[in-house]
């Protein structure tokens, strides 16, 4: 008997046919044995032990071992790290093996075996003879399938068929593998023929069967499961316990000559949980289609080829997979997603969700792409398209049929209605909501989106987000000119374009017709489009001060507002209000308050309304109407070009002024100075040598001659409408 220990290389040891202790180094150790019954150690390193003959004690350490227990009644342990150990042929028929963490693969050899996964996810082979095998059970998830404590359990290698239940804690005759006992086994891989294999999951533990070769039957437990038939004519049965996966990639002849056909799914009736048939066409055979059998709500094709896929009564999810697939719903509430290439999606009967994640090309040379097609007749439920952004396509139309779409991908994105009622939803980015022509219901949520409600009565919501400059509606579409205030929270007749509801809107983009058009408190856009458009500030509380022109800022009931397009504004109904209009020609409307109306360049309207107000035309043919109050009707240009003199529609001495800025005019004028007024029917200047004005008091014509007599002409300052009488009080000479 000898003691052997390895260095810190990779050493190879031999014992000797007595009985020796081995102690392998931290590095791979490589170790034979003769005939004697042996105690050999791997420690740390990636070890080869190999026990040869006798009744050995092997242990792997930490780190990635290989054991071969050889002949004898070997005690094997993995230790830590992921080991395979395979018991060989023990004299007396019995081995123990032993493994701690890692993904371990055990196989026991000849004999009655002891195999304990412990922690892991281990592959478990009692191989022939009456073995006890135990699990354990601290083994990790897998991601992807969520099957937890991952042992398996195969008789893979068997002579004959097995029959196994993984239910059960005692021991059982499987047939083919001999009287086992299996403990804490999750997963059971059956032999080459025709095996019978129960899961035993529970609510706290999945399960996995799989049949290999032959015709099989396998069952599942109270859990969730999956069952794989393999090659043969199988028959899967889930038993309801749980969500079963039945997954099916081979078929089987009916009979001789007969056609092919898929594994026998059995599923029991009125269970609550969703099962799912995993499918793929098999190359080289005829069989492209699969209808989900009865108690089965889901199908996913897990193939590449063409595939046709159909479900039954219940509200089925089919999913396609990488061929084109034709996925037709049944009589329930579907849910269909196709897969990567050009799918035709059909719901059927039921209120359908129709899933699109990926587009295909049509005409690749203009880079041109489209999404699956949906197929949905009319009266057949209430549908939804939910879609995510691919390819590059940032569009997309509800197909006939399909009242509702969602977009819930990536980026900016189009999405628009048809004939029907359409709910039309955006999500986090820029979008652009179109309805059609029946009635509407649009939410943007957040950020800057576009709504754009179509003919019919509408509901427009942007989702109370104002980032990014908020959100619009859009009337550009509109038949007619239509009227919107966005402070109207209830439903309100546009004109052009049905009865809308407005929720948490802050822009408004009007038709290529005269709108009129309204905000609230928060900072809003108006984009008048074509035609004659209107801004009112009526309902205001504060009052409006606008500047068309951009030449001021905007305030208080303005505050924050932007304009394009607009032509005319009208003013706070209590408040006073400062509008300025622009070169276009503008209708300002003050409304009530002690309002300042300023045209800017062309020909403007001006209406004081109510108060006591401030009309300034400036250039072009503008008319001033003050209305009731005590109003100034200003004057700036001097000069006014043939026919571009202002008219004052309402002038009422001793109440309104005339306002003449004399920093503008010069000609001798000063501010709080006396006035030169010569009236009559053909009012002279004769005898004046300094500037005076010249009342004609048959047409209201008032022009400024600035030298008296001298040799220049006159000129026409306005025209009083009605030829009202005046006198030098109602002139009014400012700095």
């Amino acid at each position: 008997m000898a003691k052997i220990f390895g260095t810190d290389g990779d050493d190879i040891r031999s014992g000797t046919s007595v009985g020796d202790t081995m102690y392998g180094g931290p590095d791979t150790n490589v170790f034979g044995d003769e005939a004697g019954n042996d105690s050999l150690s791997g420690a740390g390193g990636d070890d080869f032990i190999h026990g040869i003959g006798g009744d050995d004690l092997l242990d792997g350490g930490a780190n990635n071992d290989r054991l071969y227990g050889g002949l004898g009644d070997d005690v094997v342990y993995g230790g830590d790290g992921n080991d395979i150990v395979n018991g060989g042929r023990g004299a007396n028929g019995v081995a123990d093996f032993y493994v701690n963490d890692g993904r371990d693969y055990l196989n026991g050899g000849d004999g009655d075996d002891i195999v304990v996964g412990r922690n892991g996810d281990d592959i478990l082979d009692g191989g022939p003879g009456n073995d006890a095998i135990y699990g354990g059970d601290q083994g990790t998830d897998t991601s992807g399938n969520e099957f937890g404590r991952n042992d398996l359990v195969t008789y893979a290698w068997a002579p004959s068929a097995v029959f196994v239940d993984l239910a059960l804690t005692d021991w059982q005759n499987t047939g083919g593998g001999g009287i086992d006992l299996l403990i804490s086994i999750e997963k059971a891989v059956g032999s080459a023929f025709g095996d019978i294999l129960k899961s035993g999951s529970s609510p706290s533990r999945n399960g996995y069967v799989e049949g290999l070769g032959g015709d099989d039957v396998l069952i599942g437990g109270s859990g969730d499961d999956v069952l794989d038939g393999g090659a043969g004519a199988d028959t899967l049965w889930g038993e309801g316990g749980g969500a079963d996966t039945f997954i099916l990639l081979d078929v089987h002849p009916t009979g001789p000559g007969g056609s092919y056909v898929y594994d026998t799914v059995i599923e029991t009736a009125g269970s609550t949980h969703r099962d799912v048939v995993q499918i793929a066409r098999v190359e080289g055979s005829a069989v492209s289609s699969y209808v989900l059998p009865a108690n089965i709500e889901d199908g996913k094709d897990v193939g590449t080829g063409a595939f046709d896929l159909t479900g039954n009564g219940l509200g089925n999810r089919l999913t396609g997979g990488q061929g084109v697939n034709l996925l037709t719903g049944g009589l329930g509430n579907d849910t269909i997603e196709g897969g990567l290439a050009k799918d035709v999606l059909i719901g059927g009967v039921g209120d359908d969700t129709y899933v699109l994640r990926d587009v295909n090309p049509i005409d690749p040379l203009i880079n041109r792409f489209v999404y699956d097609a949906v197929v949905e007749n009319p009266g057949e439920g209430f549908d939804e398209v939910i879609i995510f952004r691919a390819g590059g396509v940032s569009a997309y139309t509800l197909a006939a049929g399909v009242e509702m779409g969602d977009y819930r991908g990536s980026g900016n994105f189009n999405l628009r209605g048809n004939d029907l009622d359409n709910r039309l939803l955006g999500n986090l980015n820029v979008d652009t909501l179109e309805g059609g022509a029946g009635n509407d219901w649009l939410l943007g949520y957040s950020d800057s989106d576009i709504l754009i409600g179509g003919a019919g009565n509408d509901h427009l919501d942007g989702g109370g987000n104002a980032s990014g400059g908020g959100d619009t509606a859009s009337y550009a579409d509109a038949t007619s000119g239509i009227t919107v205030g966005l402070g109207i929270a209830t439903a309100q007749d546009t004109g052009g374009a049905g009865v809308d509801t407005l929720i948490g809107i802050e822009n408004l983009t009007g038709s290529s017709f005269g709108d009129v058009l309204s905000g609230d408190a928060a900072a809003n856009r108006f984009d008048g489009g074509a035609g004659i458009d209107l801004v009112s500030y009526a309902g205001g509380g504060s009052g409006a001060v606008v500047y068309l022109d951009g030449s001021g800022t905007n305030d208080r009931d303005a505050l924050g507002d932007s304009f394009a397009g607009i032509e005319n504004l009208i003013g706070s109904a209590l408040r006073s209000d400062r509008l300025v209009g622009d070169s276009a020609d503008n209708v300002l409307t003050g409304l009530g308050g002690a309002d300042r109306l300023d045209g800017g360049g062309g020909r403007d309207k001006l209406d004081g309304g109510e108060g006591d107000d401030v009309l300034l035309g400036r250039t072009g043919a503008d008319q001033l109407t003050g209305a009731a109050g005590a109003d100034i009707f200003a004057i700036v240009d001097k000069l006014p070009a043939a026919g571009e003199h202002d008219r004052v529609m309402d002038f009422q001495s001793g109440i309104d002024l005339l306002q003449v800025d004399a920093s503008q005019f010069g000609w001798g004028l000063v501010a709080g100075g006396p006035v030169d007024l010569v009236m009559g029917s053909t009012p002279d200047p004769s005898g004046h040598t300094d500037g005076v004005f010249l009342y004609d008091t048959d047409d209201g014509y008032l022009r400024y001659d600035m030298d008296g007599s001298g040799a220049s002409s006159a000129v026409l300052l306005w025209v009083l409408q009605g030829a009202p009488v005046i006198s030098v009080t109602d002139f009014l000479i400012v700095a």
